[in-house]
């Protein structure tokens, strides 16, 4: 994973315009490379948001993303995760959220993560319950309920993976 950079505007433009990121996750009205660019712009301008590209150790072109967000109806932030459909149901999204989630929660001072899936979306919360997050509550937002996951470091730490990965 790496930092999401402005040189990554093709990659975004293509995730963005998925029928996956557009059901679940929403229009963003990227139309266009330049609307990339200006996205990306946006968002790393943006302390309240980070998002990471990634990429297989073995292939240089990028294959989805995780962010960390902190939204102003959300008592915490929140992680994120949207690959290329190419790239789905093959293990990668796991692996990257696990890692940020490890990284945020261990090594970053985070004591609680949110993830806040479209509900339904059965692929994505099916994959927070791998990474052991835990429902949380429902809000609403916009006349949309919204679904709250929750993982803690306490409760991290106690079924860890760092064992698994050592």
């Amino acid at each position: 994973m790496e930092k999401m950079r402005l040189s990554d505007f093709a990659f975004i433009n293509e995730l963005l315009n998925t029928e996956g990121f557009l059901k679940y996750i929403g229009d963003r009205n990227i139309r266009s490379d330049e609307d990339a660019k200006a996205y990306i712009a946006k968002i790393l301008e943006n302390p309240d948001i980070q998002y990471w590209v990634v990429y297989i150790k073995s292939d240089p072109v990028p294959m989805g993303i995780v962010s960390l967000v902190k939204r102003d109806y959300l008592p915490l932030h929140d992680i994120g995760y949207a690959f290329l459909p190419r790239y789905m149901g093959r293990g990668f999204a796991f692996e990257a959220a696990r890692a940020l989630t490890e990284k945020l929660l261990l090594d970053c001072g985070f004591n609680e993560l949110l993830a806040v899936p479209n509900k339904c979306n059965t692929r994505s919360v099916r994959l927070l319950g791998k990474l052991r997050f835990s429902y949380k509550n429902e809000i609403e937002r916009e006349g949309k309920i919204i679904q709250v996951y929750s993982i803690s470091k306490d409760g991290f730490v106690k079924r860890s993976y760092r064992h698994e990965l050592s």
